[in-house]
């Protein structure tokens, strides 16, 4: 039987705001931490995320949460969480 590590899903909104502190210490406490770039990249379909993730971590910007028109991935975030 293979064991997996737990993985948690990081939404991050600015290139500026990492996980930084909350990165090494899910890794510290053995989970997998992927980091999805929402400002660069898709953020993955809700399937992947009940079938594949144990956890979600939102990270936060300079924008309000309603941006939608400036930051678009921010109604996908919502929906996510």
């Amino acid at each position: 039987m293979s064991l997996s590590l737990p993985r948690v899903l990081v939404i991050q909104h600015e290139e500026t705001v990492p996980p930084a502190l909350f990165g090494h210490w899910l890794a510290e406490a053995g989970m997998c931490v992927d980091v999805c770039r929402a400002y660069a990249e898709p953020i993955p379909p809700l399937s992947s995320l009940d079938a594949s993730y144990s956890g979600l971590l939102v990270m936060g910007g300079s924008m309000d949460a309603d941006s939608d028109d400036e930051h678009p991935w921010l109604q996908v975030t919502r929906e996510r969480i």
